[in-house]
């Protein structure tokens, strides 16, 4: 089981068919560790690394409605500009 392991703060690494709740596994815990926290500028408290925009989005989809606050669920890339 991830959740205790997560929630302790150990590295996990978890794999699974889609729909299995892998997201949710490792995401609820972070939002339960970062719970009243307020990140400093350009210091991100749990950055979530994905390989693209669309799995960004369906991180933000699937953690937003467990977030307390709009921060905690920034899509990865969302600001980032052409140089």
């Amino acid at each position: 089981m991830v959740l205790p392991d997560a929630l302790e703060g150990r590295d996990i690494l978890g794999r699974g068919r889609t729909g299995s709740g892998k997201t949710l596994a490792f995401g609820l815990p972070l939002l339960t560790r970062t719970a009243g926290r307020r990140a400093e500028p350009k210091q991100p408290l749990a950055p979530i690394l994905v390989p693209t925009r669309e799995p960004a989005q369906q991180v933000t989809q699937a953690l937003a409605p467990y977030a307390a606050w709009s921060r905690s669920c920034r899509r990865a890339g969302a600001a980032r500009r052409a140089a």
